[in-house]
């Protein structure tokens, strides 16, 4: 029988999902980290790193084209951090 699941090492990063991940426990620096990480191969953003842009747009103090536009922007600088860290 064929034992099912990952099989290879898997690395996780915790960090505050209760503050904005850019100021709490680990920040960029920990994100920098994990990436050059032989193994580590992907990260999630907490939804704490998007609600200020929705806040923004439900109060109404700006449109839905500036929010999504802000958060595009935020989660791109997640992404461009991790690649740039990531050994070739």
């Amino acid at each position: 029988m064929k034992t099912l699941g990952y099989d290879q090492p898997l690395y996780i990063l915790p960090f505050d999902h209760r503050g904005s991940f850019v100021t709490k426990m680990f920040g960029w620096h920990g994100l920098r980290a994990a990436a050059g990480v032989k193994g580590f191969i992907d990260f999630a953003v907490g939804r704490t790193v998007f609600w200020d842009p929705l806040v923004n747009f439900l109060s109404k103090k700006t449109s839905r084209d500036a929010a999504g536009a802000e958060i595009a922007r935020r989660y791109r600088e997640f992404v461009e951090i991790f690649e740039h860290a990531r050994p070739s």
